[in-house]
Order: C-alpha cells, then sequence, then structure tokens
C-alpha cells in the first residue's frame, strides 16, 4: 500500500495527512462549510509539529480526535491524537496553529461572531480536559 514505507510502518506524510482530515472536519464541526468559504473566508495552517509515538504498520485502523488548546479571534490552537482502533493507544500527535483568514484580501482577519462563539463554547466544553502531554514541545536538540 501507498500508506507504508519501506521500514513497513506508515508513511510519515500519512500522520500529517490524517491530522489534516481530522481537522478539516473539526472546520465543519465548527461551521467553516461552503457558504462560509464563498465569503473568502477560511483558517490557513500556518505552523504543525507531528510526534510520533508508536508504529502503525499496514492493517491498523486508526482513529483521530482533536482538541482546542487555546483561541482568539484570529487564532486557534488544534491538538490531534491518533489512536490505534483496537487498543485507543495513541501513535502519534499533531499540532497545529491556524490563522483565520480573508481569502480575498490574502490576509489575517477576525473570524465571525458565530464561529468565534462556537469556539467559546467548544473551549467551555473542554475545559475539564488536561493539557495533552506533547502540546507545545519543540524539537529537541542533542545535549551537549
Amino acid at each position: 500500500s501507498h500508506w507504508v514505507d519501506y521500514n513497513g510502518h506508515m508513511n510519515d506524510s500519512r500522520y500529517f495527512q490524517l491530522s489534516s482530515e481530522t481537522g478539516d472536519r473539526f472546520l465543519r464541526f465548527l461551521g467553516i462549510d461552503g457558504a462560509y468559504l464563498a465569503n473568502h473566508m477560511s483558517y490557513f495552517t500556518v505552523e504543525s509539529h507531528i510526534n510520533f509515538v508508536a508504529q502503525a504498520r499496514q492493517g491498523d485502523a486508526l482513529s483521530a480526535t482533536m482538541q482546542l488548546l487555546t483561541h482568539d479571534a484570529k487564532r486557534m490552537r488544534l491538538f490531534c491524537s491518533m489512536h490505534r482502533a483496537d487498543t485507543n493507544a495513541i501513535v502519534a500527535t499533531a499540532e497545529h496553529m491556524m490563522l483565520h483568514v480573508d481569502t480575498q484580501a490574502d490576509r489575517a482577519c477576525a473570524a465571525s461572531p458565530a464561529i468565534i462563539d462556537r469556539l467559546n463554547e467548544l473551549s467551555q466544553a473542554q475545559a475539564a480536559l488536561s493539557q495533552p502531554p506533547n502540546a507545545g514541545r519543540a524539537i529537541g536538540s542533542p545535549r551537549r
């Protein structure tokens, strides 16, 4: 399969694809639909960080969850956890910074009040969730 690399593991680009598709579903959940996009408004990913936790192999069924870490009128920080479906063990995580953009002007702008309200509601609903351990991690450097 084109999802598996020369080591017999899921290709690293596919983790990003899974996280990206989960993010697309999350945006639709927020109300970013065809009508919203037709008004020249959208979210762009401006930064991403993936952590590979365990190996996924051909035939593994995976699922993903999305957590809203922070947001304001123009930005949201999302955390995706990718799990093995049978054991719920995490195989990878991805953190994304999204920027709300006026696609016609090609610059950042505030999201619509309805989207901001939805983000506020979701933030309240997820308030009891703990900060994921990999959230905010930077790429490590060798110790000197």
